[in-house]
């Protein structure tokens, strides 16, 4: 079971059993926060959450100095740390196990060891449309369920639309 399908499971369960919810809704894109937790680790983002905007410390870099917002009003603004690429690492290697053709798997493998792994294993799963598709459903699905896991750890879940 990979992060946020738990998540998901119970919000399912719950609306199929007319159960009320311990998870307040947020009207937002899943995206921007799963975006949010993947930048660099250290960094430190803020949930609106008001609006289900995330601000960036890129774009609380570059803000208006006379900009008057108080990102420690927590009734407002949830922080959102930024996790680097650690987890999105883990999803390639995990997804690689899934590769049912043993010279691509290797050719994966060999690609992700050391610097420019990323840009590597996109080069390589790019030779292979079917598991290219399948590789992007995989990550999308990882990134978003650990984005609904951060925000049930933090007592939401995104609104039902």
């Amino acid at each position: 079971m990979r992060h946020g399908d738990e998540e998901l499971a119970d919000a399912i369960d719950t609306v199929l059993a007319g159960r009320a919810t311990t998870l307040a809704p947020l009207d937002l894109d899943l995206e921007v926060i799963a975006d949010a937790l993947t930048e660099p680790a250290g960094s430190v983002g803020y949930l609106d959450l008001h609006t289900g905007f995330v601000t960036t410390e890129a774009m609380l870099d570059n803000r208006d100095p006379d900009e008057n917002t108080d990102l420690e009003d927590r009734s407002r603004w949830l922080p959102v740390p930024g996790e680097g690429s650690d987890a999105p690492y883990r999803d390639m290697r995990h997804f690689i196990a899934t590769v049912p053709d043993p010279r691509l798997a290797q050719r994966l493998t060999d690609a992700i060891d050391g610097r420019g792994a990323f840009r590597r294993f996109y080069d390589v799963i790019a030779t292979a449309p079917g598991e290219h598709t399948r590789w992007q459903r995989y990550s999308d699905d990882a990134r978003l369920g650990r984005a609904r896991s951060w925000l049930a750890d933090h007592g939401y879940q995104p609104a039902t639309r």
